[in-house]
């Protein structure tokens, strides 16, 4: 799955505002496209236009996965880069709907950043927490039974998976369960440093190193993993090679799948199609990812575990003691024997039942959000 919605729902969008507007562009933004494009693409289709009749023109931007924020900002790179675009080109009167996905971290930034800072445009979230339709007729299922503990696959160009990799060789705990990850010496190849808490020019960050935009760790415990463990290549057999699938059949042979987000140390929850893995799966999850996440998964209708274990991570808003509280829940359920994990399992077995109904549930079904396009 990836960010940008299928043709129904996009032929859904433009049926509706064709309605309400002269004319509907779309840009996607999900390949990484740069401000500069943005830019130019908007130039490009108002060029012959005159300001005064931009109100009957709508913009409809697919939002990418986001990557970093800019500190002391509360506002993504990604947001920051689309309004520094926007604003350049000049152009007022036009309608944005930008298309927020897998949590509301888009939808918050939409109503606090660039609506507050551009009144000269208007500016809507339109809200979807899946934005793709998943094909279940089609799935491949392998209705595996698990055999290990925990299942983690981890693509290392991002520090909080680096640094858990890196947790789970310290407590060998890559040994005895499902796990792979790869070194990715391009990333995070010199040692670490502290961030310099000194505030800058927003500017210097636009387009800042990625390290320079991740670097959150200031805990002596955390430091300590980081400096005295290195990072090696582990491969499973029972691991294939990556794709870009929602079902990892693999991950059904763990009791307790850890998913590494995109991001972990960010100003709101935020969730991506890596969860809906093992809910596919019907295995219950530890997330590695921002405060509040399963709590936003929560208020939108799915159930999380803590009737199963701990998930006072979820609550805590400093990344260094969140990655410490979910390190500990780790080694703690780790010590319990393999049949407790599966009475866990067991236990949790309607909760697996209700994630993947409500899963085709939200899958299927045209978003709320979209039929309010009516009321623009």
């Amino acid at each position: 799955m990836n960010s940008r919605p299928t043709k129904k729902l996009q032929a859904k969008i433009e049926n509706i505002l064709n309605k309400k507007f002269k004319t509907v562009s779309f840009f996607d933004s999900t390949t990484r496209h740069t401000p500069s494009s943005l830019k130019n693409f908007l130039l490009d289709k108002f060029k012959n236009y005159n300001n005064k009749d931009h109100y009957k023109s709508a913009v409809v931007i697919y939002a990418g996965e986001v990557q970093f924020y800019l500190p002391y900002g509360m506002v993504s790179v990604d947001f920051y880069n689309m309004h520094k675009a926007i604003k350049e080109t000049g152009l007022t009167n036009l309608t944005f709907i930008i298309v927020s996905t897998w949590g509301q971290s888009y939808d918050l930034q939409v109503k606090n950043f660039l609506a507050k800072k551009d009144k000269e445009n208007k500016y809507i979230s339109l809200y979807m927490p899946v934005p793709n339709q998943e094909d279940f007729e089609n799935i491949d299922w392998q209705s595996y039974k698990p055999k290990y503990k925990f299942g983690y696959c981890g693509h290392n160009n991002i520090l909080h998976r680096q640094l858990f990799s890196k947790f789970l060789i310290k407590n060998n705990l890559h040994k005895e369960n499902i796990v792979a990850f790869t070194n990715r010496a391009k990333s995070y190849n010199t040692s670490l440093r502290k961030y310099d808490n000194t505030i800058e020019e927003d500017e210097a960050f636009v387009y800042a190193p990625r390290n320079r935009q991740d670097n959150w760790i200031n805990d002596h415990e955390v430091m300590k993993i980081w400096d005295d463990t290195a990072l090696e290549n582990i491969d499973h057999p029972e691991i294939p090679p990556y794709d870009l699938k929602t079902y990892q059949p693999y991950q059904e042979k763990a009791y307790i799948n850890i998913i590494g987000e995109t991001v972990f140390d960010y100003p709101y929850p935020r969730f991506t199609e890596k969860v809906f893995g093992p809910i596919l799966s019907k295995r219950s999850f530890i997330l590695l990812a921002p405060a509040d996440t399963l709590k936003e998964l929560r208020d939108i209708g799915f159930q999380t575990f803590d009737d199963l274990f701990s998930e006072e991570y979820d609550t805590v808003s400093d990344p260094n003691k969140r990655f410490r509280i979910i390190c500990d829940l780790i080694l703690k359920l780790n010590e319990l024997p393999i049949d407790k994990f599966e009475k866990l399992h067991q236990k949790a077995d309607a909760i697996h039942k209700h994630n993947l109904l409500h899963f085709k549930k939200l899958s299927n079904n045209i978003p709320q959000d979209i039929l309010q396009l009516n009321n623009i």
